[in-house]
């Protein structure tokens, strides 16, 4: 089987900790190993990043920053999160073919679909011998899977990346303008003021 980006979505957010506890524990055997899983949680349209492993390192905190599901978090925990997740949640909604909703949708987009707000859910990298083989371990729980292959999320992610570093680039720049636009309209004002004061005192020198 080949590697996939698995989302597993959850009815209730205390069984979402349990689940990813238990996986945790048994995340390397012969019938599936997970390299990366991390809880998400849809807070008000923004993808909020609650807990993280990593089973090829010893310091989780630094590993939320690497690997294809830290990668993945920044991307859905950034500005272009909040785009996707909440354009994705407010077409689906709305639309009555949502078949075409989510054939059109890029698979990120299709990852947020999967984590409605509100929603907790587990997002994982992972090998699995057969093709359901994890969803033994989450089928006493109140829970949806969902498989993506992998190499095409990490190409999609890159993708999004260099958008979000242009999107920012574009935001820097356009501050940049707006305080030098500022700048001058004060310029301007004290400008204009001072002009004003020299008009008033020639005024009341020509009527001496």
């Amino acid at each position: 089987m080949a590697e996939s980006v698995i989302v597993i979505n959850f009815d209730v957010e205390s069984e979402a900790y349990q689940a990813f506890s238990d996986l945790k524990r048994v995340s390397v055997n012969p019938d599936f190993v997970i390299s990366q899983a991390c809880i998400l949680k849809n807070e008000e349209g923004r993808i909020i990043d609650k807990d993280y492993f990593d089973t090829g390192v010893e310091s989780a905190d630094d590993t939320r920053r690497g690997g294809l599901v830290g990668a993945l978090i920044g991307v859905l925990g950034g500005p272009l999160g909040v785009i996707f997740c909440g354009s994705m949640g407010y077409l689906l909604g709305r639309t009555k073919d949502i078949t075409d909703t989510e054939k059109n949708a890029s698979l990120i987009e299709m990852v947020c679909q999967k984590i409605p707000e509100g929603s907790t859910a587990i997002v994982a990298l992972a090998w699995e011998a057969e093709s359901n083989s994890i969803n033994s371990k989450v089928d006493r729980f109140s829970s949806q899977v969902s498989r993506f292959d992998a190499a095409e999320v990490e190409e999609e992610v890159e993708k999004a990346r260099e958008l979000q570093k242009q999107m920012e680039k574009e935001a820097r720049q356009k501050m940049r303008e707006e305080k030098k636009e500022a700048h001058r309209q004060k310029v301007e004002e004290r400008r204009a003021k001072i002009k004003a004061d020299f008009e008033n005192r020639k005024a009341k020198f020509a009527k001496k």
